[in-house]
């Protein structure tokens, strides 16, 4: 009898542990209960916009489920970020980014952004490193050349950056890492950064891309990749360490955030079946065509990597005198 009663008691015990499982597992088994939105925080065409267009089918087909694409552009792609946000935490919101958006705070003071504390990161689909460029009007071939020369000229070379940007303090740091004393400039995005270069009003600089018409054109000059490994999109241009023989490494990330305090079931499953949906072979040829390379991370994953490289930004903010404005 009284292993009956034991028996009876483990039994009911062994159902409330299971009971009080079930709600912590039944939002991802239901999930979505209702149309998911894509919040793209710039507008239309942009690689954040197409990464978030090619998704869409993908994951509306996988959850036979309504998916929403909706462009918010302006500071930045914070408006989008703030609809994250102050979005009820149940992972119905979503919106796609790089790992810079945890940057933005080093540049103003009215940003309150911070990966793992009020936004949720799902983890990254594809990566692209930068291209070093030089002006094409330069004497200098190689980044060991353009090294020598601005060590020669000291303070009389500019180094073309994009304002306020994670890509700022990349080309602070690559002119620190190489030793050299080139006067940073800043423009207003990218195409101002390329455009300074092959002009020659500045005499280099790193950028994602929109190069190839001007390296075909002479204006350019690459010079390394920042990545660890040579880029399949460009094979035949070294990286920093083949080029110049000290370590530079920096990629930039793309990936998806959803609302913080979203249910870590739910944030598992969205991380599972965006990388699933991203992971095709036709959508990883695609994601080369525009230029960038596949590449997964897990959502603790991209976090770590974030929260390491916002520390580092941090430093280089301090050393170069950037404060928030």
């Amino acid at each position: 009898m009284q292993n009956l009663r034991t028996i009876a008691h483990a039994a009911l015990i062994a159902g409330g542990v299971a009971a009080a499982a079930l709600p912590a597992q039944a939002p991802a088994q239901n999930f979505p209960t209702k149309p998911v939105t894509i919040v793209v925080g710039f507008p239309p065409g942009g690689p954040l916009d197409w990464m978030a267009r090619v998704l869409q089918p993908k994951l509306s087909d996988k959850w036979g489920q309504s998916v929403v694409v909706e462009n918010r552009p302006g500071a930045g792609g914070q408006i989008a970020v703030q609809m994250v946000q102050k979005a009820p935490p149940d992972g119905h919101i979503l919106t796609p980014h790089t790992q810079q958006v945890a940057l933005i705070p080093l540049f103003s003071k009215q940003a309150d952004i911070e990966p793992g504390r009020n936004l949720q990161p799902l983890g990254t689909v594809f990566f692209t490193p930068y291209l070093i460029v030089q002006s094409g009007a330069l004497p200098t071939k190689t980044l060991r050349e353009f090294i020598a020369y601005a060590k020669a000229n000291p303070g009389k070379l500019n180094n073309s950056l994009a304002t306020n940007t994670g890509q700022y303090l990349d080309g602070v740091a690559f002119a620190k890492a190489a030793g050299i004393d080139i006067v940073p400039i800043g423009y207003g995005g990218g195409a101002g950064v390329l455009q300074a270069v092959a002009s020659n009003e500045a005499q280099i600089g790193l950028t994602t891309g929109g190069t190839a018409g001007f390296i075909k054109a002479g204006k350019m000059v690459p010079l390394a990749v920042t990545s660890s490994a040579r880029f399949s999109q460009q094979p035949d241009v070294p990286t920093v360490k083949e080029a110049a023989g000290f370590d530079f490494v920096s990629t930039v990330d793309f990936g998806y955030y959803t609302t913080q305090g979203t249910p870590a079931a739910v944030v598992d499953k969205l991380t599972r079946d965006i990388g699933q949906a991203m992971s095709t072979e036709d959508i990883k040829d695609a994601i080369r065509k525009q230029g960038f390379e596949p590449g997964l991370q897990t959502a603790d994953q991209w976090l770590a990597k974030t929260q390491a490289e916002l520390r580092k930004a941090k430093e280089i903010a301090a050393a170069a005198g950037i404060t928030p404005q």
